[in-house]
C-alpha cells in the first residue's frame, strides 16, 4: 500500500516535472505553460488553458518535462472557438499493482 506521505511525494515530484504543453491546433503547434496542477490523494490533474487568441480543431495535446521529453500525449477531436477558452485536463492516477 502506498502512503499518504508516498503519494504526496511522488505527486510533487510529477508535477514539478512537467513544464510545458505542445497543442495542435488545426495543423500547427502551440507551446503553451501548464495553468496548474491539482492534486487530490492518488489523482492529480494537469491543467492547459486555451484563450480566445488561439482558435481552431485542438487534434493532439502533448506534456514534456524541463529537458524536453515527451511524457504524454493525447489525440483528441475538440473544436476550439475563438470567442471560448478552452481547458485541456489530463488527468492521472497513482496506484501499486500486485504482481
Amino acid at each position: 500500500m502506498i502512503e499518504q506521505k508516498g503519494l504526496a511525494v511522488f505527486n510533487k515530484a510529477v508535477a514539478e516535472t512537467i513544464t510545458r504543453a505542445v497543442c495542435t491546433i488545426s495543423g500547427k503547434d502551440y507551446t503553451l505553460p501548464i495553468k496548474s496542477v491539482t492534486v487530490e490523494g492518488a489523482k492529480f490533474k494537469v491543467n492547459i488553458y486555451l484563450d480566445d487568441t488561439l482558435s481552431g480543431t485542438v487534434t493532439n495535446t502533448k506534456l514534456y518535462d524541463k529537458d524536453g521529453n515527451l511524457l504524454i500525449q493525447r489525440q483528441d477531436v475538440v473544436p476550439k472557438p475563438e470567442e471560448k477558452n478552452l481547458l485541456v485536463v489530463f488527468q492521472l492516477e497513482l496506484r501499486e499493482v500486485a504482481l
